[in-house]
């Protein structure tokens, strides 16, 4: 185990890798090596990091933060995401994204909604996404959160969009007219997985309106090419219709626990007629 003199020391020599590059594979790994290492002893020198009037300092102890999360005590965890909370005040973008994704795994609700007011309508489209990535789960609670999650799936960012149909439509369970209305409407996006991501929010709620989609999704095209993405077929196990099921019976992948869900919950003898 080491010592906190020593974390502290790794601490440092991570501190210009941060700098330098913060989403450089070679800082993650290293962060999550010592997170292995040393869970508990470096805890409290994550949460002193936080605290520092250097910018980079503050980013990689709460990046520790968000590697540590699952393992923590709930006291631990309170102090964490007030750790969080207070840095989500700092004017750094790269302080406020490390705060941001590491909420997204502490779950911290109040810091959440502070969040949620303070930077979903940033002009950083990395920050509105972390945003987006910090509330997924808490649209349930929280009318407001829901709010933003819809605004945000019209977001001019495509991976923003992304995520906040994912956060409303398979991460929540509100099924509104407003919500339905919304997830139609992204079933044309020209962004690949915000699509996706509608029709696996509508198969959820049994909305047919969805059919068409997916028929598509599993339609090779004039080349007899075909691409589609897991999303898709956790819809069309949703959805359940055995119209899908031609479709899915003629792709390859006997070995995709995926496909074999679909395949058998589109499974019957007659298939509807197709409006």
């Amino acid at each position: 185990m080491m010592t906190p003199e020593q974390i502290d020391a790794e601490f440092r020599r991570l501190e210009p890798v941060c700098r330098g590059d913060p989403e450089s594979d070679d800082y993650w790994s290293a962060l999550r090596k010592l997170a292995v290492e040393s869970p508990t002893g470096g805890f409290p020198v994550a949460v002193n990091w936080t605290g520092s009037s250097a910018s980079n300092e503050r980013a990689l102890g709460l990046d520790f933060l968000n590697c540590v999360a699952h393992k923590l005590t709930e006291e631990e965890t309170r102090a964490a995401r007030l750790a969080c909370g207070a840095a989500l005040s700092c004017e750094d973008d790269g302080v406020i994204i490390a705060a941001l994704a590491a909420l997204g795994h502490l779950n911290g609700y109040e810091e959440v909604l502070n969040c949620a007011t303070k930077h979903w309508t940033s002009a950083n489209a990395d920050i509105r996404y972390y945003s987006v990535f910090a509330m997924t789960g808490s649209a349930d609670e929280s009318p407001a959160v829901a709010e933003i999650l819809l605004s945000l799936m019209t977001d001019s960012d495509g991976d923003v969009r992304d995520w906040a149909t994912f956060a409303i439509g398979t991460q929540s369970e509100i099924d509104t007219p407003e919500v339905r209305d919304a997830l139609r409407a992204r079933l044309s996006d020209q962004h690949d997985e915000t699509r996706a991501e509608a029709m696996a929010g509508l198969a959820k709620r049994g909305d047919r309106s969805v059919l068409p989609s997916l028929i598509e999704a599993f339609t090779p095209d004039a080349d007899g090419e075909l691409s589609y993405w897991d999303r898709q077929l956790e819809a069309a196990a949703y959805l359940a219709d055995p119209a899908l099921y031609p479709l899915l019976a003629d792709i390859d992948g006997d070995g995709s626990e995926l496909l074999n869900t679909a395949r058998d919950a589109c499974r019957t003898d007659v298939a509807p007629e197709i409006v």
